[in-house]
């Protein structure tokens, strides 16, 4: 059964990773359908785009991550 809140746990499991995770095992560590941790991602990173976050959650080398907004600073 997954978490009461997917989106929240997701979140987590992103944040304390600091290389990206496959969907087959965020999926595996929720209990959660794949179609629904997909769904979760898509969402947390429209938010972060939407809000203008310094974050950016990235498909990358097989899996997912959230990682520095890209362009963030500049190197003047």
């Amino acid at each position: 059964m997954p978490p009461l809140h997917l989106r929240s746990a997701v979140e987590a499991l992103l944040f304390s990773s600091d290389q990206p995770l496959t969907l087959a095992m965020l999926a595996d560590a929720l209990d959660a359908a794949p179609e629904q941790v997909t769904e979760v991602l898509l969402a947390l990173g429209d938010e972060y785009r939407a809000r203008g976050a310094g974050v950016e959650v990235r498909e990358m080398a097989g899996g997912w991550i959230v990682r520095q907004q890209t362009g963030l600073f500049s190197t003047a």
